[in-house]
């Protein structure tokens, strides 16, 4: 069974959760038009790459992507106990809900901090993505379950 739709699913959790880790977490705009931005080291830097401030409590969002691949992988690899899978994919659901909790949190300390505006952008959407895919993984993993018992009523 490690081929349903869940693993697939689990694993674009980990490709886009691996991408929200190389890249930069948040854009800013400040007033005189600069573009700034927070990145996953906790680094605040310009467009020429220089370090203007260092945020603080940024190692939780790296820990908390880290953990969300992990927990993907485990997921994908306990294809046979069904049980599990859904409770995994549930802490996948609630760590997603947290990431995105935090880097809205991010979002509005800096931008209430340095008086900047926040910047729509790729990665602003990639945890919501993460959310959604576990989510989808948690619903598939639910139908293979009902479908197994079905089959067991039958017997």
């Amino acid at each position: 069974m490690i081929q349903r739709i869940q693993s697939l699913y689990l694993s674009a959790v980990i490709i886009v959760s691996l991408l929200l880790l190389t890249g930069n977490l948040l854009r800013f705009s400040d007033e005189s038009g600069r573009i700034l931005k927070l990145l996953i080291n906790g680094n605040l830097t310009d467009q020429t790459g220089q370090v203007i401030q260092k945020a603080e409590g940024t190692l939780s969002v790296m820990a908390i992507l880290i953990l969300i691949c992990l927990i993907s992988i485990i997921t994908i690899l306990l294809f046979r106990k069904r049980k599990k899978q859904l409770l995994l994919t549930g802490v996948l659901i609630i760590l997603s809900t947290g990431l995105i909790a935090l880097l809205l949190w991010y979002a509005f300390s800096m931008k209430a901090a340095f008086s900047m505006n926040v910047i729509p952008g790729l990665n602003m959407g990639l945890p919501v993505l993460i959310l959604l895919f576990s989510f989808l993984a948690y619903r598939g993993i639910l139908k293979d379950d009902r479908l197994v018992k079905s089959y067991d009523r039958l017997r």
